[in-house]
């Protein structure tokens, strides 16, 4: 009788996990779309997502990247200006990157920028976590909606995170060269040495040197000797003109001192974490603390940090099916050596 009612069973069974399978793809992808309510619907009125444009536009010629004059005359012909210009204070080699977006309208360079961030932003979570969980914690993630409000690009650098993640453990030197990618928004970085060095991660502290020369060294291919000196003058002349200017001076006494602090707090939890994964994420979270400039935006660094907590607190791993694979290879290799006992 339980043989009958198996072999009718088993095959419904199958359908319901094929159908709430389905359901779950579903409920995912709609709580990312979600994300772009605020991209689309209800936009900042003061976006930042113009300094793309303008710097796709601009790339090429480091005297007008990095001109207050050329990005006012770009914009101005698509936003209204607010207080200030939209300035693009990324390298440049950065709208090298961006170059596409000038060879089509400023209205589909905004749906396509907005895009690219929610694919990059959807790889990085299934990266992070493959689990129905991660939409859903996305979505009521504060700092990414505030992201795709402004248009600005944290899930390229949450990507790179994932990525670097991802390699860290079989591919070190390349996880390090992924994670060179943060450095074109190097304040908000400071801390990470601390990790390389607590950890002793010298193999991916070699790839993210490399990567790091191969962001500079393509900077100045591109834009010749000149561009560096014009790419401090801008940032420091932009300061002047921003909403939110840093509480505390940059290489103050008082933010040298929070620097040092944080390092050394940094340090005491590195000893203390002994996953690796966990302390890389540890250590960008950190790094926000003595950050010269922090937008809400900016927190999404901490997003993957959230997820290994959230996962570790559930009982799950990042990939379930690894970890019921695992038993059974550490079962068999338990009976292997009971065998040559025996023998």
């Amino acid at each position: 009788m339980a043989k009958l009612v198996a072999f009718f069973c088993r095959p419904l069974a199958r359908r319901l996990i094929i159908v709430s399978s389905t359901h779950a793809k579903r409920l995912t992808w709609g709580l990312i779309a979600i994300l772009m309510v605020p991209a689309f619907v209800i936009p900042s009125r003061t976006p930042d997502w113009p300094a793309w444009i303008a710097g796709a536009h601009l790339a090429g010629d480091a005297s007008r990247l990095y001109s207050f004059e050329e990005s006012e005359r770009i914009t101005r012909t698509f936003a209204e200006p607010r207080d200030g210009v939209w300035a693009f204070v990324r390298p440049p080699v950065y709208a090298t990157l961006l170059k596409p977006l000038a060879w089509v309208s400023v209205r589909h360079a905004f749906f396509a920028w907005q895009l690219i961030n929610l694919v990059a932003l959807t790889v990085a979570l299934w990266l992070l976590w493959p689990s129905h969980w991660t939409p859903l914690l996305a979505v009521l993630f504060p700092p990414l909606l505030v992201n795709f409000k402004q248009g600005q690009d944290m899930p390229l650098f949450l990507l790179a995170i994932a990525v670097s993640a991802k390699l860290m453990h079989r591919r070190p030197f390349l996880a390090g060269a992924v994670l060179a990618f943060l450095g074109l928004k190097f304040h908000l970085i400071l801390l990470l040495p601390v990790f390389l060095l607590m950890k002793r991660a010298w193999r991916m502290t070699t790839g993210l040197t490399i990567g790091a020369i191969v962001l500079i060294a393509g900077c100045f291919a591109l834009y010749g000797r000149g561009w560096l000196p014009l790419y401090f003058a801008f940032i420091l002349e932009n300061q002047k003109h921003l909403q939110n200017p840093a509480l505390i001076k940059s290489f103050s006494p008082a933010w040298l001192a929070i620097v040092v602090t944080a390092a050394g707090v940094l340090a005491i939890m590195m000893r203390r974490i002994k996953d690796r994964e966990a302390a890389l994420f540890a250590a960008l979270g950190m790094s926000l603390v003595p950050a010269p400039h922090l937008y809400p935006y900016d927190v999404v660094l901490t997003f993957p940090l959230l997820l290994f907590a959230v996962r570790k607190v559930m009982g799950t791993t990042a990939c379930p099916k690894r970890q019921k694979a695992w038993p059974k290879s550490e079962h068999a290799a338990v009976e292997r050596s009971q065998r040559k006992a025996q023998e």
